[in-house]
Order: structure tokens, then C-alpha cells, then sequence
């Protein structure tokens, strides 16, 4: 049987803010009687009468902008085409400043594996060594023991990792839990067997998480607004983060592991990635500083014989420390970037 799944789904969304909780045009919010470790307050948020998702303000550490705001939006909304209307609606009215995103999961349901096989047979593959992940992670294991063994989620990565990636079975989870119809809905559009246990292949992805390119195309996803409103861009960063951090070897008698069978749980292209991350200014400045002393002492230690060299070498090195304003640092840690002279022995000219 062919694996059919559904579309990227965000399953949640956490975006930071920053403005002043307060009702406005049809905006109304609820404050609830507790908070959190993080946040002194928490309100429900409704436009109308529909929830829309929990708010939480007024930071209690000082690190945090006083007036930085947390906004989950709740997970029936993000089963709706008009979710993203309805938040920025809410965010215009409350005169809310975007800041970015906090946490976003993004899902694939599905009830048969890339290689035709039973979705829960994966586990048993890597709990017996048939298949192994690319790289070095932690993971964790929970199921059910009646007669047998049923192992039904499996995580790859801590609970402190950027990103996080969860196999689980969804329906079990439903059964045992909340049933959500409106999650129903959509397995019905896609055509799933209502007598089929469903799976859900889940990233979950963090504030640090910034960008991500593909070396083999050049394009990059960053993890902003236009990423939300795309289908196309939701469905390109699933495959990033599925060819990233859910890639499995089947083990073989090759003892080069790079020649093993790469191993996808959810049919996708093997492509190249890297994650993308900003460079601090007090880095960057801090690794120039660094290189700027060496580099001067290197010169002063090693410089050439000949006074053309030097000089033009010189003038290079002097060049770029003014031009990134690293000549006054270096003066007032009493490196000097010694001023070739000429050789005026008679026997060398």
C-alpha cells in the first residue's frame, strides 16, 4: 500500500508580543485565577465569542521586557483556513508589536510507513538495531504492556533541544485522551481507514530555531510570519526538519555507515541542509578583536625580508583595522603594528 499523509499541519503556535492586555473592538479577554513560573498573569482572549488562545503576561524575571506578552493560540483555530486572520486581527486591535515566534509544531498524520509497512513497526526496527539514527541523540520509548509489548511514541532529542521529533500514535492518543472531531475531519477528507490506528510524525520547534537553507538549492526558510501564511513554505521546512532530524540508517555489513540505506518513515527528497543563525554583534566584534592581535603579532613576528612586501602587507593589515575600528582597542592593549623601514645596508641595496 502506498503511504499517503496529510498536508503540514501546525498542531501549535506560541508567538511573542509586545504591548498591554486589554479588551478592544469585539476583543475581549478573561483573566483565570493562576499563572506560571514565567508569567504573573494569564487571560483567555476571545474576538467575539470565540477563543482565539491564552495569553500570558507580566514577566517575573527582570531579563524580560516588562511588556512582553506570550499568545498560544488554541489548537481547534489552527485547524481553520482563517486562523491567521483572526490573529493578526486581534494583534492590530490590541495595538500589539510582533516580536516573534516562541514555539510552532509541525505535523503529518498518516497510516502507512514510506515502505508499506505498519507505522508502529518502526520502533520494534529501532529498538532491535535495524535501523539507527544519522547521528548521536537521546530518545525516549513509551507503550503499553498487556500480553505483549505495545510501543506506541517515540522521541528523538531532549525536551531541552531546539528541535524536537515525536512518532506517536494519534488515534491511541485520542482514545486515551481528548477525541478532537475537528482532527477527525481531516483524516476523513484525506481518505483514512476509520478502522486504521493513525500516526503522526510532529516537529517541534523552538524560539531558537531562527532559519534554515538547503545547500542544494539555496533556499532559506526562516521561522517568521510569511512561513505561517504558506502552505508551500510549511510543507518545505517539514521535509528540511525530517531530512534533519528524523533520518535513520538501515544497518548493514558496510563498516562505512555513510553507504547505509537512509531510512524515511514518511516519503520525502534527501537533501542537504544547515541551520542558519545570527550572529551577535558582541560576537562578532569579539572574534575580530581576537583575530586583530594575532594577526598583528604574527606580522610583527614573521614579516618578510622584503621591505615591498612589507609594506604593502602593511598597509593591508593597518587598512582593515581602521576600517573596523580595531586600532584604538589594540593601542590600549599595547599592541603595535610595527611600520616596515627600508634596509639601507649598502650590501643589500
Amino acid at each position: 500500500m502506498k503511504a499517503v499523509s496529510t498536508a503540514t499541519q501546525i498542531d501549535w503556535l506560541t508567538i511573542n508580543f509586545k504591548g498591554e492586555v486589554k479588551d478592544g473592538f469585539h476583543v475581549s479577554v478573561k483573566k483565570l485565577e493562576y499563572g506560571c513560573r514565567t508569567f504573573r498573569n494569564i487571560h483567555e482572549c476571545y474576538l467575539e465569542s470565540e477563543l482565539i488562545g491564552v495569553i500570558t503576561s507580566a514577566p517575573t524575571s527582570s531579563v524580560l521586557p516588562s511588556d512582553l506578552i506570550q499568545f498560544k493560540i488554541d489548537n481547534r483555530l489552527l485547524y481553520t483556513e482563517s486562523f491567521w486572520d483572526k490573529i493578526k486581527l486581534v494583534a492590530k486591535r490590541l495595538c500589539w508589536q510582533w516580536v516573534g515566534i516562541s514555539r510552532i509544531d509541525l505535523c503529518r498524520d498518516f497510516q502507512v510507513a514510506n515502505d508499506g509497512s505498519d507505522p508502529a513497526l518502526f520502533i520494534k526496527k529501532f529498538l532491535s538495531g535495524e535501523i539507527v539514527p544519522c547521528n548521536r541523540c537521546s530518545f525516549q520509548i513509551n507503550g503499553k504492556f498487556r500480553k505483549l509489548s505495545d510501543y506506541n511514541y517515540i522521541r528523538i532529542g531532549s525536551r531541552s533541544s531546539v528541535v524536537q521529533a515525536r512518532l506517536y500514535n494519534k488515534s491511541q492518543e485520542m482514545r486515551d485522551g481528548h477525541r478532537k472531531l475537528y482532527i477527525e475531519d481531516v483524516w476523513s477528507w484525506n481518505g483514512f481507514d476509520e478502522n486504521v490506528d493513525t500516526w503522526r510524525l510532529e516537529f517541534q520547534v523552538g524560539s531558537d530555531f531562527k532559519a534554515v537553507v538547503n545547500k542544494d538549492s539555496g533556499e532559506l526558510i526562516v521561522l517568521d510570519e510569511t512561513l505561517i501564511t504558506m502552505q508551500g513554505m510549511l510543507d518545505g521546512l517539514f521535509d528540511v526538519l525530517n531530512n534533519r532530524y528524523f533520518r535513520f540508517k538501515v544497518v548493514s555489513e558496510d563498516s562505512n555507515k555513510s553507504r547505509w540505506q537512509d531510512y524515511f518513515i514518511l516519503p520525502t527528497e534527501r537533501m542537504r541542509t544547515r541551520r542558519w543563525s545570527e550572529v551577535k554583534e558582541s560576537d562578532e566584534t569579539r572574534s575580530q578583536r581576537i583575530f586583530a592581535a594575532r594577526l598583528v603579532e604574527y606580522f610583527n613576528r614573521e614579516c618578510s625580508d622584503d621591505w615591498m612586501i612589507q609594506y604593502g602587507t602593511y598597509n593591508g593589515i593597518a587598512s582593515w583595522l581602521n576600517r573596523h575600528k580595531l586600532t584604538a582597542y589594540l593601542i590600549k592593549r599595547g599592541v603595535y603594528l610595527n611600520v616596515p623601514t627600508p634596509n639601507l645596508d649598502p650590501k643589500v641595496i
